[in-house]
C-alpha cells in the first residue's frame, strides 16, 4: 500500500500523508486534484532530468525483500525491470490510453495478456504466515483470513492459510504459493504484495511495523490495507493509474473490467478518490474480479458492469536444447491453442554457461521487444509463461531474446481446438 503521494515515482515515508488521509477532513477531489497533479508534475520532471545511474539512487530498496518499490507499494523485482520502468515511465511520460469510455476494476496486463491466476491455481492460493510478527502473529492470522473472505465472497478463489508452514514462512518456501511475513520498510510502505506474473521468489506479502500502530478510532486498518494488497495478488492494479483520476498516474499496464470507480478498494482516497479509509470492496470491485475469475457461488455478477469470461485439456512438448546469441530474437514456433485452455511454457537454462536468454510469447502474432503477452524478464535462464487463453485467440507463438548468449531448452504444454 502507497505511502506517501508527493512522489509519483519513487516512494518517499509514508506517515505525513496519512495524517492528512486518515486523522483530517479529505479533501475534495478539486481540492485534492490541483495539488496532487502538481505535485506529480513536479516529481516526473524532475526524475526525468536524471540519468538513470542518479534515479536508481532515489528508489527505495528494501533488505527484507530485495525489491525496489515505486509508485509506494509496487515492487520491481530486478534490475532489468527497473531499467525499463526508467526508460519507459520515468524519462518518457508514460502513455495514458485513449478515448472516452475507458472501461473499472482494473486488471495488470503484460503485453495485451491479463495477469491473472490459471484455473488450476485459483482454487490453491495457499499462504503462511510468518511467527516472526510475534505476539501480533495470531492478529495477522485473523485479520488475513477476514481480507481473503471478502474477495473469495464474489470471486470464484480459494486463499487456503497453512499454519503447518507459518515456522518456515519465507520466499524460499515452495510449499505454499506466497508468504506473509514482517519486513522493516523504515515507513515506505504499510505493505506491500505482488502480482500473479511474479516468480516463487518474489510472492511475498509484507507489512511493515507501521501498519501496527495505526489511529485505532481512524478508518483506515490492518483488514482494509489486506484486503487492497490482496487485490494486487489476484491482479488489481491501482484504480487511479487511470487517466479518469486526473491524478497519481503510474502506466498504462492495465485492462479496465469496468467503469472506472472512484469509490474502489484499489483507489487511494488521496488520488481523486471518492472512498475513505477503510478501503472495502465495492460494487464494481465485486463484479470486476467475479468477470475474471468466475463468480463465487451464491454472488451474481452485474452484466451492465462487465461481461464474464471463460476453461481446457493439454499435450506436451519438449524442445531444445538451443543456443541464443547476444541481442538476436529467436522465433522457436506457433501452438495451436484453444479458448479457455491453459498454455505454459517453461524455460530451462543447459549446460555450464545458460546465460541470460528472456523468453516471450505473443498470442495470434510474432513475438517482439514491443509487442508481446507474456515475457517474464528474470536475469537468468529459468522462466516461465503460464495463462488461460483468451476468447478470439487461437495460436501461441513463442520466441526467446539473447539478453545476453545462452543455452536453453523449453517444455510447451498446450491445448489445441
Amino acid at each position: 500500500m502507497r505511502n506517501d503521494i508527493q512522489s509519483i515515482l519513487t516512494a518517499a515515508p509514508l506517515l505525513a500523508m496519512l495524517a492528512t488521509g486518515a486523522g483530517a477532513a479529505p479533501l475534495t477531489p478539486e481540492e485534492g486534484a490541483a495539488e496532487l497533479k502538481r505535485l506529480a508534475e513536479e516529481a516526473r520532471e524532475k526524475a526525468a532530468a536524471q540519468n538513470y545511474e542518479a534515479f536508481r539512487a532515489t528508489v527505495p530498496v528494501v533488505d527484507g525483500t530485495g525489491k525496489f518499490y515505486v509508485n509506494g507499494d509496487t515492487p520491481i523485482r530486478n534490475e532489468k525491470l527497473l531499467r525499463e520502468f526508467w526508460e519507459q515511465n520515468v524519462r518518457s511520460a508514460p502513455p495514458a490510453p485513449g478515448g472516452d469510455d475507458v472501461p473499472e476494476f482494473a486488471v495488470i496486463t503484460v503485453g495485451g495478456l491479463d495477469q491473472i491466476w490459471n484455473a488450476a491455481t485459483r482454487h490453491a492460493l495457499s499462504y503462511c504466515v510468518s511467527t516472526g510478527f510475534g505476539s501480533r502473529h495470531t492478529t495477522v492470522v485473523s485479520e488475513m483470513e477476514a481480507a481473503t473472505a471478502a474477495w473469495e465472497a464474489v470471486a470464484d478463489l480459494d486463499f487456503i492459510h497453512v499454519p503447518a508452514e507459518d515456522g518456515q514462512c519465507d520466499a524460499q518456501n515452495p510449499r505454499v504459493l506466497f508468504d506473509v511475513r514482517p519486513v522493516n520498510a523504515g515507513g515506505q510502505f504499510l505493505a506491500a504484495a505482488f502480482f500473479p506474473n511474479d516468480p516463487r521468489a518474489d510472492r511475498s506479502l509484507v507489512i511493515d511495523p507501521s501498519s501496527f500502530q495505526l489511529d485505532p478510532n481512524g478508518k483506515l486498518t490492518l483488514r482494509g490495507i489486506l484486503r487492497h494488497e490482496l487485490g494486487h495478488t489476484i491482479g488489481g492494479r491501482h484504480e487511479h493509474t487511470r487517466p479518469e483520476a486526473g491524478t497519481c498516474f503510474e502506466d498504462a499496464n492495465w485492462r479496465g473490467v469496468t467503469d472506472y470507480d472512484a469509490f474502489s478498494v484499489m483507489h487511494y482516497p488521496q488520488c481523486n478518490g471518492l472512498g475513505d479509509w477503510s478501503l472495502a470492496l465495492t460494487a464494481r470491485d465485486m463484479s470486476g474480479v467475479a468477470c475474471l475469475y468466475g463468480a463465487a457461488p451464491g454472488f451474481q455478477i452485474d452484466t451492465a458492469l462487465c461481461q464474464p469470461a471463460g476453461g481446457g485439456t493439454p499435450g506436451v512438448q519438449n524442445l531444445g536444447p538451443f543456443d541464443v546469441a547476444a541481442v538476436e530474437l529467436m522465433q522457436i514456433g506457433a501452438f495451436d491453442v484453444a479458448p479457455g485452455s491453459r498454455f505454459r511454457v517453461v524455460m530451462r537454462g543447459e549446460g555450464d554457461a545458460p546465460g541470460d536468454p528472456d523468453l516471450y510469447v505473443k498470442l495470434d502474432g510474432l513475438p517482439s521487444f514491443a509487442d508481446y503477452d507474456c515475457r517474464p524478464y528474470n536475469t537468468g535462464a529459468e522462466e516461465e509463461c503460464d495463462f488461460d487463453v483468451p476468447q478470439g485467440r487461437s495460436q501461441a507463438l513463442v520466441g526467446v531474446h539473447g539478453y545476453s548468449a545462452g543455452r536453453f531448452s523449453l517444455t510447451v504444454t498446450a491445448t489445441g481446438p
